[in-house]
Formats: structure tokens, sequence, C-alpha cells
């Protein structure tokens, strides 16, 4: 419950039968009760979790990934995660400014709430620009393009050891379809990051990088984040 199928069943099978690691699934609702010592990877699909990572569940996860475990939070996951300040980047904000028409100055309010709402992107392949000396970018030859849905916008830290992916800054939209101010907002964002967090860590996905199994640019990122990132230190082990 809270876990979106579509991202849970494609990350399943990638793993499970494409790859063929050793993976368990495990159930949200029990993840507080169980011993996580035995697991080094815990990958939270795309979902709305709202409050079931909270209270013990979140302190029980928090003590796993400081003793060394590695988180991989995708969408709404890495949302939540985000507002337990698990990530030391931050999500766009409207910038306070004053916004004005002096031929009809009443459509000033509706002007600036305008620029305040979010604005979602239908889908949209964009071009992206990799961090080639991260860890995670290891067996990709050039920056995938990266498929985007909604209105999350990341902010870069400006730090090449945490920033994987962001979006390129210039003819950023290969195909589909996003409106110029989302353009404007999704230009330079931030959409792979990697966080330490005590002697492990938490890799951030903006958009499923799976996306219903047939989107197969980002999927290196991802099975180098499950299958290596402890190794690499991205985990600590």
């Amino acid at each position: 419950d809270g876990v979106d199928a579509n991202s849970f069943g494609a990350l399943w099978y990638l793993f499970d039968a494409q790859v063929a690691a050793a993976c368990d699934r495990l159930d949200l609702g029990r993840l507080g009760e169980l011993d996580l010592s035995n697991w080094e990877v815990l990958v939270l699909p795309d979902g709305r979790y709202g409050d079931r990572l909270s209270g013990s569940t979140k302190d029980r996860l928090d003590a796993w990934v400081k003793n060394g475990g590695l988180v991989i939070a995708i969408g709404g996951a890495a949302d939540r995660l985000q507002e337990e300040k698990w990530g030391s980047f931050e999500t766009w904000e409207p910038e306070e400014e004053e916004t004005s028409d002096p031929e009809n100055p009443a459509l000033a309010p509706a002007e600036k709430a305008a620029r305040k709402r979010p604005i979602p992107t239908p889908g949209a392949a964009i071009a992206t620009e990799l961090s080639a000396k991260h860890a995670l970018s290891l067996g990709l030859s050039t920056s995938p393009p990266v498929l985007v849905e909604g209105d999350r916008v990341w902010k870069p830290t400006g730090d090449p050891q945490k920033d994987v992916l962001t979006a390129a800054t210039n003819d950023l939209v290969l195909s589909g379809f996003s409106f110029p101010a989302a353009v404007e907002r999704l230009s330079g964002s931030l959409l792979v990051v990697t966080e330490s967090r005590g002697k492990g860590g938490v890799v951030f996905f903006a958009q499923d990088p799976a996306f219903r199994l047939f989107w197969r640019g980002t999927m290196p990122l991802v099975l180098n984040a499950a299958l290596f990132g402890p190794t690499l230190g991205l985990g600590g082990r």
C-alpha cells in the first residue's frame, strides 16, 4: 500500500528476471518490523508514501542507513525522504518578485499566482548532462535522456560528487511536450543525486529510471546503484 504498482512491477522484473539479481520483495507496512541487516540495498519505487515512512519505520530505516545501508529512492519515495531532510538539495520554489502590467494593473495578482503554481510536464524526453567521473556513470559513454512526467523540480547542489545527472540548459526537450514555463524550471535541474548518511547513503531519482520497463537510457544508473553501490562507496560497506 502506497507503492506505485507500475514502478514496482518494472523494477521487480528488471532485477529478478532480466538481471537475475538476488532480491527480495518486502511489504512496506512491515518495514519497521524487519531486521534490515539481512540486506545491503533497499529500493523504494515511486509512490505516495505519506506517513508510511515515519515514526518507528523511519527510525529503523535511518539507523540501518547510518550503519552502512544504501537506499535508492525514486519519485514519490524521494520526495518523502527529502521531506525528512535526508537530502541536502532543495526543491524549486518560485522567487519573490513584483510583476505588474502598467496598462492593466488588475492582472498583476493573477500573473503572480501563475508564476507560483506547479506546472506539470505531461511527458517529455529531455537532454541531460552526466557527471562522467561519478561512480554511478560507469559503463555510460554518453549522457542518457530522461523521461519527465509531473512537476518535480530539484535544484542542483553544485557538488560533482553528489550531482550525478542534471537537465541540459540548452535544447532541453528532445521529444514529447512540456510547457515553456516548465521547460524554464527544468533547465539545469537535478535529476539524480547521491547523499552520504552516516556510513551509508541514499540515491535519489527525480524520475523513474526504468519507467514501465521500456525507458532504458537511465537503467544503467539504477543498476549501478543497486548492484555496485555498496562496493563503490555509496553505502559504506
